[in-house]
């Protein structure tokens, strides 16, 4: 069941004792703060130099985070002036960090533009007044396989741990760099409004498909079967080349066609997108994660084939 609307004012966690950090006062005014939507953590941290807290403890910011009608605020961010006044675009920095934030939820998760304390404001007022509002309505269905990487309250560290990566690579690298555009359809998929099979199947299929072509042996083989079975068992996914050409054969009834489902020549299997969504969803996410460089200790990497996400 979908989480309500708060009916009391939302307490943030910053403003209590058991956050260090608390709400910027009035002594603190070169702070800019953005607000974070949909993100489940309950712990504060930082990355990038942006400090990053909760408004609620768990199990309530899993709720409020995992609901699929609303965008919940679950927390805030503090740009020091030290940042805020860099020759860098600070727009671009928290679009990419709501962005690994969305990967990692495999929910789509927004931040607000930068505003900046003024004198006498602080975040707790922001939000009793409405200047964050407590919760964003939004149309269509906010769909999710589930999380790629796991909650703080679970496994303190991982997240943190990814948006530290994501974010350097992002930084560095072109938005036409092979990780990144695998990255961006997997983000894309859980950005749209409403759950198109063949628009999450192409997005998954041909964010395989860079990599494989990009990092994977053999990458001009015009049987994408070749490289991209072979890109995947050498990350440690048992992916056959027969497989890989079900796979391909469901791909080409799609794009070519317009067919939902075809017959494999090879196999003489009969293939479903439908079937395949889950499975090149989760491929997507775990191969670019290694790729990435992330590895946490708790993932199970074989969930594309037994859908338990945590080892």
């Amino acid at each position: 069941m979908s989480a309500k609307p708060p009916n009391k004012t939302l307490q943030p966690t910053g403003l209590g004792a058991s956050c260090p950090r608390g709400f910027p006062s009035k002594d603190e005014m070169a702070d800019t703060v953005f607000g974070i939507y949909g993100f489940d953590f309950s712990k504060q941290f930082t990355v990038s130099q942006a400090e990053l807290v909760p408004c609620h403890g768990f199990p309530e910011c899993q709720s409020l985070a995992q609901d699929r009608t609303h965008l919940f605020l679950t927390g805030y961010g503090i740009l020091p002036e030290s940042r805020a006044s860099a020759d860098i675009d600070q727009s671009d920095f928290v679009r990419r960090l709501a962005d690994g934030m969305t990967f990692c939820q495999q929910q789509m998760v927004i931040s607000t533009r930068l505003t900046q304390i003024s004198a006498g404001d602080s975040i707790a007022h922001m939000i009793t007044s409405g200047g964050l509002p407590e919760s964003l309505p939004i149309l269509g269905d906010r769909h999710t396989p589930g999380a790629a990487i796991g909650n703080d309250t679970f496994y303190p560290g991982s997240r943190t741990l990814f948006l530290k990566l994501f974010l350097a690579h992002t930084e560095r690298a072109s938005a036409d760099h092979p990780l990144t555009a695998a990255f961006y359809r997997q983000i894309e998929i859980w950005k749209l409004s409403q759950a198109y099979v063949e628009i999450e199947h192409f997005l998954a299929y041909s964010g395989l498909e860079i990599l494989a072509r990009a990092y994977g042996a053999d990458p001009n083989n015009k049987n994408v079967a070749v490289p991209l079975s072979g890109f995947l068992r050498s990350h440690g996914f048992a992916v056959s080349q027969a497989l890989a050409e079900d796979w391909a054969a469901a791909r080409n009834a799609l794009f070519h066609r317009g067919q939902l489902e075809t017959m494999a020549p090879g196999s003489g299997n009969l293939v479903r997108i439908t079937d395949q969504l889950y499975a090149l969803g989760s491929l997507l996410a775990d191969v670019s994660l290694k790729q990435l460089g992330f590895d946490d200790g708790h993932i199970n990497w074989a969930r594309w084939q037994d859908r338990m996400p945590f080892g």
